[in-house]
């Protein structure tokens, strides 16, 4: 079954000389992991679509057989976000916030706004004057979004320190 849809590529790893896997979240599927045959050439065409911290319209192809397998058959490039890839301190907070969104979400949990959520924080970060704010407001939000929250009303104040406890609201 051919599924076309928007995703942002979170991450990659090299399969083999010539495939790549890499990490897609999608608007309509959630996270999921395709393989991109053959783009390890200098010459595919699918090389821009496995760049990490871009914006692309997915074809997936989804095997629902056996092997569960999602292969890309093709795509288009619509955001590679150039600001944020210039300036090495918004790419590494771009990359932690690719990272956290990998980490803390499950193959297939298909959330709209986790999704909206990690655009305009790429979005932000390409003009942003402290990305490092926008990692963190980022966090707050995705960290709210999967479920973990902070209890102001139960705060610990030791002192002069104040402890802030998360919870668990899923």
């Amino acid at each position: 079954m051919y599924h076309v849809t928007d995703g942002i590529v979170l991450n990659r790893r090299t399969i083999n000389e010539a495939d790549r896997q890499i990490c897609v979240w999608t608007r309509d599927i959630g996270k999921v992991r395709p393989v991109a045959t053959g783009s390890c050439r200098v010459s595919a065409r699918m090389l821009s679509l496995t760049e990490p911290i871009s914006r692309c319209e997915f074809m997936l192809y989804v095997n629902h057989g056996n092997s569960g397998r999602v292969r890309v058959v093709g795509g288009e490039l619509k955001n590679m976000f150039p600001d944020v890839k210039k300036d090495v301190l918004r790419y590494t907070f771009a990359c932690k916030v690719a990272e956290a969104a990998d980490l803390l979400t499950a193959e297939l949990d298909k959330n709209e706004k986790k999704y909206f959520l990690l655009l305009r924080t790429y979005e932000l970060l390409s003009h942003a004057k402290n990305p490092e704010k926008i990692y963190l407001a980022f966090l707050l939000r995705f960290l709210r979004l999967c479920g973990y929250g902070i209890e102001y009303n139960k705060a610990l104040n030791l002192g002069k320190k104040t402890i802030l406890a998360f919870h668990n609201i899923g």
